[in-house]
């Protein structure tokens, strides 16, 4: 009956997802947004889970759902076939209603990656289960650690410029979001009980969209209309993992791609961007900033070479062709592997070592490599998340963390697959 109950419900949803669709194709007007206006009552959660050395361990925190930021904008996101809006979650390590007035607590603002990981249920397994956060790596890696050293975390749903992009519209989806969620959350500090000087970004894969906002200048203006506004953009310091570093297509294409491989990237649908579209490039950034935040960035793949960009191979997403089968398989002792250009790319990393280095800013960032042997990988200590509070604590201001050693790359030996 359980399993019957759960494909019914799959069913369902898939039936939703088709009608919406078909209702965006025939240009229907956009649903209402689905958030509140105002912070809603925070719920009580104790979840049970196993940590990555199978220990058993308890958490209980007070989440604040379906929270409305900036302009509450609603868009149709074609990779999720659904509606989404301009909507936050707040973490709070502290019942809110019973936190003492002038509380404030150091914030981690979280840009997710792909798929249905805004409240940190993501899990590599499709396999249901009855409690998605024991088994989702990112509950694990950012959120529990977050709230156990006592900060707030701050989830956005947010636009992105390639993933977020409708055809039918043929026009910039908008990739400020997360500049306006910043300002928005930190304009509200005194309701989120978050201190506005403490402020740090943490992202994956799609949500490293962050970084670009974190190195532009500050935004912060005047807006009659939308006060938040006023309110900085910058962030103390910066942690993606699986960094996308530059989405402008011409960009991409002439640093990243070996010339043969233009015509395959080109009819890509992953990158469909019309002549004249500015999706947003932070490589192009950092010599335009006068703020350049410290920041780390974490990769799985581990780079022979991490001096000099290497122009990669570029294989199309259906993998069909046989030399990117071939590539599919790790070559040397080391694990050094994705010896073409993905999403991923490590030397997305490497280019911006560089940037900050032209800049005069190369003290400020430190590129990982080799980080984990999969993608999110939770065996063991080793995954794009660790370290990242004892980064940001370096940058803490007042009341800062004492004794903080500073951070540095872990050192991980991969053992190859079997054959």
């Amino acid at each position: 009956m359980k399993s019957f109950y759960k494909l019914a419900v799959q069913a369902a949803f898939c039936c939703l997802s088709f009608a919406a669709a078909a209702a965006h194709a025939q240009g229907a007007a956009l649903p209402a947004p689905d958030c509140q206006g105002k912070l809603p009552a925070a719920k009580s959660h104790t979840v049970a889970y196993l940590d990555y050395q199978n220990h058993s361990g308890q958490i209980t925190f007070w989440e604040s759902d379906n929270y409305c930021y900036a302009d509450k904008a609603v868009w149709w996101e074609p990779g999720s076939g659904a509606y989404l809006t301009q909507r936050a979650s707040v973490y709070s390590p502290l019942d809110p209603a019973k936190d003492p007035q002038g509380t404030k607590r150091p914030v981690v603002i979280f840009t997710h990656p792909n798929g249905q990981t805004e409240k940190f249920m993501y899990k590599e397994s499709s396999t249901p289960s009855d409690n998605p956060y024991a088994t989702s790596t990112l509950f694990q890696s950012v959120l529990v650690q977050a709230l156990n050293a006592g900060y707030t975390v701050i989830t956005l749903e947010f636009r992105h410029p390639v993933a977020s992009y409708d055809a039918k519209l043929n026009a910039a989806p908008g990739n400020t979001d997360i500049r306006d969620g910043i300002q928005f959350m930190r304009y509200n500090a005194g309701q989120l009980h978050i201190d506005p000087e403490n402020l740090f970004l943490i992202g994956q894969s799609r949500g490293s969209l962050n970084m670009l906002w974190g190195i532009k200048d500050d935004a912060a203006a005047i807006e009659v209309q939308r006060p938040w506004r006023s309110a900085s953009s910058k962030a103390n310091a910066i942690w993606d993992y699986q960094a996308q570093t530059c989405y402008d297509r011409s960009t991409v294409e002439s640093s990243f791609i070996l010339p043969s491989s233009y015509a395959v990237f080109e009819a890509d649908p992953k990158f469909p961007q019309p002549p004249g579209y500015k999706a947003g490039c932070s490589l192009g950034a950092v010599g335009n900033s006068s703020s350049i935040p410290p920041m780390v960035l974490m990769y799985d793949e581990a780079l022979a070479n991490i001096s000099a960009v290497s122009l990669q191979n570029y294989c199309s997403t259906d993998w069909s062709s046989q030399y990117c089968w071939k590539k599919l398989k790790w070559h040397d002792a080391d694990n050094i592997w994705n010896t073409w250009f993905d999403e991923h790319d490590a030397n997305f990393g490497v280019a911006m070592n560089l940037a900050y280095g032209n800049a005069g800013a190369g003290s400020k960032l430190q590129v990982c490599y080799g980080v984990a042997i999969t993608y999110d990988d939770p065996s063991g200590t080793w995954n794009g998340y660790r370290g990242f509070l004892n980064f940001f604590n370096q940058y803490r201001t007042l009341p800062a963390v004492n004794a903080v050693a500073p951070f540095q790359c872990p050192q991980v030996k991969h053992t190859p697959p079997p054959t």
